[in-house]
């Protein structure tokens, strides 16, 4: 289908029109009924439109379904929490979330100390970084280990 005569496309020098002003010029456009052409649908095509059911749902009821599958999924977990068996019940622990969490950001704290200095008799290798002994160290100016020369 060919598009309207009547519109005005942008040319390459012109700025694009935003997609929200867009949305609201097809919103507000009229179709033109010399482009339409009724004998183009099929009889049975608009039988099958006309018999079709016709299903509108409102904001409030998807709200209503999202609630209804929540609470259908906290139902089952409850269940399922009462068909273990006293062994499967020893095996599970209860988990505290918040206490994980916790535990979790003190790990990371940790994480980001800094590295301890080389001890007496060791140093750091500039290149693997490790904490060797003096008895690896293979180029003193450079302080690489035997591994890295």
């Amino acid at each position: 289908m060919a598009p309207p005569k009547n519109q005005n496309f942008a040319s390459s020098d012109e700025d694009w029109v935003d997609d929200a002003e867009e949305v609201e010029e097809v919103e507000e456009a009229e179709i033109d009924e010399a482009e339409f052409v009724p004998e183009a649908v099929e009889e049975e095509d608009l039988t099958e439109i006309l018999e079709g059911e016709v299903v509108v749902v409102e904001e409030g009821e998807v709200e209503v379904e999202e609630d209804e599958e929540r609470e259908a999924l906290d139902e089952l977990e409850a269940e399922e929490l009462e068909m273990l068996t006293a062994d499967e019940e020893a095996e599970s622990l209860p988990v505290d979330e918040a206490e994980e969490i916790r535990k979790l950001r003190r790990e990371a704290i940790e994480l980001d100390a800094p590295a301890e200095t080389a001890g007496k008799g060791e140093f750091v290798c500039q290149n693997c970084f490790l904490v060797k002994r003096t008895s690896q160290l293979a180029d003193k100016r450079r302080k690489y280990c035997r591994d890295c020369v």
